[in-house]
């Protein structure tokens, strides 16, 4: 009985085989391990967007499972977390490109451009 209730993770729903990720009483995706134990995926990535990055990395040895279970996680905070804009500073207008493509440069060119400008 101890190693059924055990594995379930105590009151928590595990939603990856290794028990790192799991849904509290809300039905929030929280870590269920380490220094952010207990708390949502959302809250973790407002307080600290870079542990998700580092979370998923290839620097961690976390299974595959349970990498993809956070990256659905993710998918779904964004898809239904509203965007705002934050920025006060007007929107510049975009940058034309030429309608020429760069080729080599003409050293008569950029000569008579030099006398032009005086450098």
């Amino acid at each position: 009985d101890f190693l059924a209730d055990f594995s379930k993770g105590g009151n928590l729903n595990l939603v990856d085989f290794a028990g790192r990720l799991a849904r509290d009483e809300k039905g929030n995706v929280v870590y269920n391990f380490g220094k952010h134990k207990g708390k949502s995926v959302a809250i973790v990535n407002k307080e600290e967007p870079g542990y998700y990055g580092w979370f998923i990395s290839d620097s961690t040895d976390f299974p595959a499972y349970t990498k993809l279970k956070l990256k659905e996680e993710m998918n779904r905070i964004k898809a239904t977390t509203p965007v705002v804009n934050t920025s006060t500073a007007p929107r510049q207008k975009p940058i034309e490109k030429s309608k020429k493509e760069a080729g080599p440069i003409d050293l008569n060119q950029l000569e008579a451009l030099k006398a032009k400008f005086g450098k």
